[in-house]
């Protein structure tokens, strides 16, 4: 879709006077973009542009929050000092109360508003600047004041910094994760201090529910105590769910066999008597199978290490979707071949890599963890090779949107990734190390 220049503003980024909607993405935000988007309806537009008149809406409404928070920062005044507040110098801080009445907010509202405003305008000056362009809004705003609630003005101007150099094209969880990392970074000592007292009261409750007979068990205990409970109770359920699956027994949700694996090991616990045990490695399916069985042109049984042969078509049913280790033999001499080039299913150490590399699904905005994601490739095997350049995170969803959905995903030599859409629209996903 094309703009004229007189619709939008004098300077346009074309030499002919016309622009495209993408190219209005990059125009600073304010009343001349917010004119012509109010009088466009998204209806009327095809599938590409209407997404992109959602983006601009968004820029537009970021930039609104920045001119409706300096303005409450104007009325309410500057903060206090707290010389002045020792002296009873300004009484009760009136002006909370004058916002409160004209916006038609409850005093404590009114408190949480002005005191965002007074941050935003007198400690937060990248920020602010992030969010009168238009990427920055009022919900990254409310984040950074709780955030940065306790520190001093040093620490603060650290996290400003540190969060508006970042915040452009950032998801909201890889947004939360930057913020998290900057106040950590200047205020470590206060941080440990609070972690320590929240890790002091650590515990666990049970609660019944009387009217269906079941109960809740809660733990609060240190995030990295949590996240290796959850693992192990994840582990657990992936086993017994593939338990279930070759036993031919109907499957229950996730949740359930995470129920039950929490179960098994407190009646474990009750019944043992000698010392803890430690977990194991997980034991890994081997199959060894010849390269033209596993592209269909030939049935060569494959072999199933520990077990024995296996038909080739129950070892190809495996490579889609199990996670194993899978050894690609020559079918004369039985020499391993090279992973790089022929290999669907990457080794274990090209996985650890590109998980640790990906660290979460590469598709635009989404955040599942690159532990529970695919290993895709970009172009497929055997057409493309399994390797670092041609592999990526993508969570199961995605991994089938790209396959079965029409959407294209392209690896730039730095990382990043360029996704097209079947209607021709992209979406640029900076490098991981890049977005936090």
């Amino acid at each position: 879709m094309l703009i004229a220049a007189e619709d939008i503003a004098d300077e346009m980024p074309s030499a002919d006077g016309w622009a495209t909607l993408e190219q209005l993405l990059e125009f600073e935000p304010g009343p001349a973009i917010i004119a012509f988007l109010n009088a466009l309806d998204p209806a009327e537009v095809d599938e590409a542009s209407a997404v992109t008149v959602m983006e601009l809406w968004q820029r537009q409404a970021a930039w609104l929050a920045e001119r409706m928070t300096s303005s409450i920062a104007v009325v309410a005044g500057p903060t206090p000092s707290k010389e002045a507040a020792k002296a009873d110098l300004i009484g009760d801080d009136w002006n909370i109360d004058y916002v409160g009445a004209a916006l038609g907010l409850s005093i404590g509202s009114a408190r949480v508003r002005v005191a965002t405003a007074r941050r935003l305008t007198e400690s937060l000056p990248q920020c602010r600047a992030a969010m009168a362009a238009g990427h920055l809004t009022l919900q990254h705003l409310w984040a950074i004041v709780e955030a940065t609630a306790d520190l001093d003005a040093d620490a603060i101007t650290f996290v400003d910094q540190r969060v508006a150099s970042k915040i452009r094209g950032q998801s909201w969880p890889s947004f939360r994760r930057t913020l998290r990392r900057a106040v950590l970074a200047a205020a470590p000592d206060l941080a440990e201090a609070i972690h320590g007292t929240a890790a002091a009261d650590r515990r666990v409750e049970l609660s019944y529910n009387e009217n269906d007979g079941m109960a809740e068990i809660r733990a609060i205990m240190p995030a990295v105590d949590a996240h290796t409970v959850w693992l192990a109770l994840g582990a657990a359920a992936d086993a017994a769910r593939v338990a279930d699956q070759k036993a031919g027994v109907e499957c229950v949700g996730i949740d359930a066999y995470r129920s039950d694996a929490l179960h098994e090991w407190a009646k474990a616990q009750l019944a043992r008597t000698d010392a803890p045990t430690k977990h194991g490695r997980r034991v890994e399916l081997q199959v060894v199978i010849d390269l033209p069985s596993l592209l269909g042109m030939a049935e060569n049984p494959a072999e199933l290490v520990g077990f024995g042969p296996i038909p080739a078509a129950i070892a190809r049913e495996l490579a889609v979707d199990a996670k194993w280790r899978r050894l690609v033999v020559d079918p004369v001499t039985g020499h391993l071949l090279d992973f790089g080039s022929v290999v669907y299913r990457p080794p274990q150490a090209l996985t650890d890599y590109i998980v640790a590399r990906d660290r979460r699904c590469r598709f635009p905005g989404c955040n599942r963890k690159g532990d529970y994601c695919d290993i895709d490739h970009n172009e497929p095997a055997p057409r493309g090779p399994t390797s670092s350049r041609n592999c990526c995170c993508l969570c199961r969803r995605h991994h089938r949107l790209k396959t079965h959905g029409g959407w294209r995903v392209t690896m730039r030599e730095d990382f990043s990734c360029v996704w097209t859409a079947p209607n021709g629209r992209w979406f640029f996903v900076p490098a991981p190390a890049q977005l936090e």
